[in-house]
């Protein structure tokens, strides 16, 4: 397993979502402990270290 950790905006950001679309974002960012490199990862154009995923109408943005 690995540790998800957010940062205090992504923390904000996610306390503002509310129903299905809190849990479907919460349970991604769970799978990505068990995933990082999930299906529909890309990689971000201009940071060496980003990524995103994609779930519904909001992207994840990781950095490794």
């Amino acid at each position: 397993m690995y540790k998800v950790d957010l940062g205090r905006r992504a923390q904000k950001d996610l306390d503002k979502l509310q129903g299905h679309i809190f849990d479907r974002v919460e349970t991604a960012l769970k799978a990505l402990a068990a995933n990082p490199r999930p299906f529909g990862y890309d990689r971000i154009e201009g940071l060496e270290d980003g990524f995103r995923i994609r779930e519904g109408d909001y992207r994840i943005l990781i950095r490794h």
